[in-house]
């Protein structure tokens, strides 16, 4: 039985900026993932308007690599 099930009267805090989970004064690391964590803290949870509001940004950056001249992503970002 977890130790939450057992003692449901005991607040646990989850502190999503240090990865740490606080049950029972024992404090325990969380995995999250780095991406995850970004958008909770910084409230961006909408990646594709991220991208979307990056549009030049992409263009420039695919403009860099020889395998991207003339792909198909230019035509759709150009849109």
């Amino acid at each position: 039985m977890s130790q939450s099930e057992k003692y449901p009267e005991r607040n646990m805090k989850i502190d999503i900026k240090s990865s740490e989970i606080t049950f029972h004064s024992k404090k325990y690391r969380a995995n999250i993932q780095i991406s995850s964590r970004s958008a909770l803290l910084e409230g961006t949870w909408d990646s594709m308007a991220s991208l979307l509001e990056s549009k030049e940004a992409i263009i420039t950056k695919t403009g860099e690599f020889p395998y991207f001249n003339g792909f198909v992503i230019k035509k759709i970002l150009h849109n």
